[in-house]
């Protein structure tokens, strides 16, 4: 008798020992479970801005013809007239030389040889009224450099304003003048100001109007202005632009 009464005593025991067991790893469940989920204030990654792709310039292609040479001629006038040489520097055409013996004496007017078999690269250059020769590209360039930190533009006289800019041009020929005022250069007599004159020769290369040769008119530039029967015969197509 005593071993049936301690046997339900002993199992209802058990069953509550389960029992608390149960409820304590629930409780651990419950608390593990609180704890992941707790919320964290949220941050805001600041986004860069988006960039815009870099541009390149391209060169606008250019028609090789009397209308092509003009339309060229609208487009430079345009580019020049902001007071750089800038976009005349960019349309020069340059060539390899490879000098001479003949090119080293002296006057010779050749590009700038210091020994024969020498390569540079060289641009045709001359001014009205006197021989011209072979430049070293540079040092042509450092020259319309030296005439550009001179440009006056705010100056005007008898042929309109002192904007660097093309005032004439001859179809025929693929030349045109091109004219702006400046202080006085040291070399030259003036009281005020001077205007600077250009003849550029054009060549059409590669789908551009490139300048092959620039003769400058710093004297008797009027002859390309107004033009004279010198220049006339050296532009019979002179047409004011």
């Amino acid at each position: 008798m005593r071993l049936r009464s301690v046997l339900p005593l002993f199992l209802i025991g058990a069953l509550a020992l389960t029992s608390l067991i149960v409820t304590a790893c629930g409780d651990d469940d419950d608390e593990s479970t609180e704890a992941t989920t707790t919320s964290r204030p949220a941050t805001n990654t600041p986004s860069e801005p988006t960039k815009a792709p870099p541009t390149t310039t391209t060169p606008t292609a250019e028609a090789n013809s009397a209308a092509g040479f003009k339309a060229a001629l609208q487009n430079f006038n345009r580019e020049i007239s902001s007071g750089t040489v800038d976009p005349l520097v960019a349309r020069l055409k340059a060539i390899d030389y490879t000098c001479r013996a003949s090119d080293l004496g002296p006057g010779s007017g050749a590009a700038e040889c210091k020994s024969v078999g020498e390569t540079i690269r060289a641009f045709q250059t001359s001014a009205w009224k006197s021989e011209g020769g072979l430049a070293k590209v540079e040092s042509v360039v450092g020259a319309l450099k030296v005439r550009e930190a001179a440009f006056d533009t705010t100056k005007s006289d008898r042929y309109g304003n002192g904007a660097f800019r093309v005032y004439a041009f001859d179809a025929s020929k693929n030349m045109a003048v091109l004219t702006v005022t400046s202080k006085c250069l040291p070399q030259f007599q003036c009281s005020d100001f001077q205007r600077l004159t250009w003849v550029a020769q054009f060549e059409f290369v590669n789908g551009r109007w490139m300048v092959s040769s620039l003769m400058s008119a710093f004297v008797l530039g009027e002859d390309f202005l107004d033009p004279s029967p010198e220049g006339k015969q050296r532009m019979p197509g002179w047409e004011k632009f």
